[in-house]
């Protein structure tokens, strides 16, 4: 099977992951959640409104860095396998090269 199918068929979804239980991450959703419950309640009517429409631009921008973050990780890894694959003109000797510079 290629990686590249999967993808196309949508088998791998690389922006949709989990979080363990009991995990560092998991524990830091916990306080944030019950931070921003704790300073919803507070709010107006029209505070509460601002606020929601503060936490989805705040995850609009979070997918936009996300996507970035993940093609330009990708386009490094496509890079380094380029660099292995590729051409190079070293001018050092390479393994099982023989010495041909002139003294």
């Amino acid at each position: 099977m290629y990686i590249l199918e999967d993808l196309w068929e949508g088998k791998i979804t690389p922006s949709d992951r989990g979080y363990r239980k009991g995990s560092p991450y998991a524990e830091l959703v916990r306080q944030s959640n019950e931070t921003a419950d704790i300073f919803y309640k507070d709010l107006s009517a029209v505070g509460k409104k601002a606020y929601e429409t503060h936490c989805d631009q705040q995850g609009q921008l979070e997918d936009v860095k996300d996507c970035d973050t993940f093609i330009r990780g990708f386009r490094l890894g496509a890079r380094m396998i380029l660099d292995v694959v590729g051409d190079y003109d070293s001018p050092m000797l390479q393994i099982n090269e023989m010495d041909t510079a002139e003294d």
